[in-house]
């Protein structure tokens, strides 16, 4: 009799160290797809990972749903470094307000580092007069005086050259409708160059500007750019004038009225533009 309680006493306690063992290997061989999971067929698969993060050393075990990770690049996949870029683009230059331009040019671009480099800007201009110019170029006429066109807007910009120094402080990528990432990178850049007018004038013109290339493939962008330059020319434009003088003996003042041209003018200009880069050399 103490034989066989003894045996049954031996027989329970194995069943019951055994059966965490064998929990422990169906949990395990339903993660790794040998069998059927635990958490039945209608269940979402879990990837379960443990990373470190490199700042604070901390361990992530939460289990995230496949369908719900997001695409991670961690490459630079466009450098510039020894490389050109060249580029049609066409734009407007809204900011006369008598004359609206429509600018077309192409830009060559080179950077002899990975942030810095380069570039050549030219442009030509074709401008129309706005509705307000030719509605007071009407009223002038029918009243009957002849009046210089000088006298209402100054001379017209065609064209420039442009040199720039440029640097390049932004790189990044973002996700476009959730599945396709976008490369991009943003470039300051200042420098001079000229502005011919109409008359024939040359001008000297300070510039600045800020542009963003959005890659297609590795030799070729979309590129958007807002660029203000400042031509530093002579007014031409006709501008009234009078002289008066009086003295103790004068009941009254005398004047006389006139005309004169000169003095320096800023002319401001601003364009908008958009165009595609070749990278060249492909890479």
């Amino acid at each position: 009799m103490k034989r066989q309680v003894l045996i049954s006493t031996l027989l329970a306690l194995a069943i019951i160290m055994a059966a965490p063992l064998t929990v422990n290997a169906q949990a395990k061989s339903g993660a790794s797809g040998a069998g059927p999971s635990p958490f039945g067929e209608d269940e979402e698969s879990y990837d379960v990972e443990s990373s470190d993060t490199r700042d604070t050393g901390a361990k992530y075990d939460e289990a995230l749903p496949l369908k719900k990770k997001a695409k991670v690049v961690q490459k630079k996949l466009y450098n510039r470094k020894f490389r050109w870029e060249l580029g049609p683009y066409f734009g407007i230059n809204p900011a006369d307000s008598f004359v609206f331009s429509i600018v077309e040019g192409a830009r060559l671009n080179f950077s002899f580092a990975e942030m810095m480099g380069v570039q050549l800007v030219g442009g030509y201009m074709q401008s129309f007069d706005r509705d307000d110019t030719t509605l007071l170029t009407d009223t002038v006429d029918n009243g009957g005086l002849e009046i210089d066109e000088d006298f209402i807007k100054n001379s017209k910009t065609q064209w420039f050259v442009n040199a720039d120094f440029v640097w390049y402080p932004a790189y990044g990528k973002f996700s476009l409708a959730s599945s396709v990432i976008v490369n991009y990178d943003v470039s300051l850049y200042a420098g001079a160059g000229v502005m011919g007018m109409d008359n024939g004038d040359l001008a000297p013109a300070p510039d600045i500007g800020l542009g963003a290339n959005f890659y297609i493939l590795k030799w070729l962008s979309l590129r958007a750019d807002f660029m203000y330059y400042v031509a530093i020319a002579e007014d031409k434009r006709t501008k009234f004038t009078s002289t008066s003088g009086s003295t103790i003996q004068d009941e009254g003042t005398a004047s006389e009225g006139g005309t004169e041209r000169g003095g320096t003018l800023l002319r401001h200009n601003y364009f908008i533009t958009l165009g595609v880069s070749f990278h060249l050399p492909p890479k």
